[in-house]
């Protein structure tokens, strides 16, 4: 801080303190704001896809429980419930045939894809058991790959950052 001082005689200096920033100061911190947000703009790019896998894959685990679980409390007096996996949705659906009658379809998050092999299989009522073995695959945008394997039982292991 800067005092300039005062007297009688002359008026015109007077005790002020300087304060504030300078324009140099302030067009300083912008640039170096500037810089700092341009390289951490990539990065939130690929943390979006992360959470949109995530959020996918969660949601097909949940689904696949529920299917699961309905099964084995023979939803509406029926003995099976459906699972039919397009690209981009789940449908569960009531019997053990895909003519059967919708449930629900619940589409995944935007910019994953799934696949799975087979993509149609069901649940049986009291065991829970599976048709077929399945292995679901979801992929992102920025081609991450998470794994969701089904055995016979009904047991669900999910690989997350599947290496093809």
């Amino acid at each position: 801080m800067e005092y300039l001082e005062c007297n009688l005689l002359n008026r015109e200096r007077c005790k002020i303190k300087r304060r504030g920033f300078t324009l140099i100061e302030i067009l300083i911190v912008i640039a170096i704001s500037v810089i700092i947000l341009s390289i951490s703009i990539p990065s939130m790019g690929e943390l979006l896809f992360v959470f949109q896998l995530n959020s996918s894959l969660n949601q097909t685990v949940f689904e696949l429980v529920k299917a699961r679980d309905l099964a084995i409390q023979n939803y509406n007096g029926n003995e099976y419930i459906s699972v039919y996996i397009d690209n981009n949705s789940i449908e569960l659906i009531n019997g053990n045939s895909i003519n059967g009658t919708s449930i629900e379809n619940i589409p995944l998050s935007y910019g994953v894809s799934i696949t799975a092999t087979p993509n149609f299989f069901y649940f049986s009522d009291i065991t829970g058991n599976c048709s077929a073995q399945s292995n679901i695959k979801l992929t992102a945008v920025n081609k991450a790959t998470d794994l969701i394997s089904l055995n016979t039982l009904g047991a669900i292991n999910v690989t997350y950052n599947y290496a093809q």
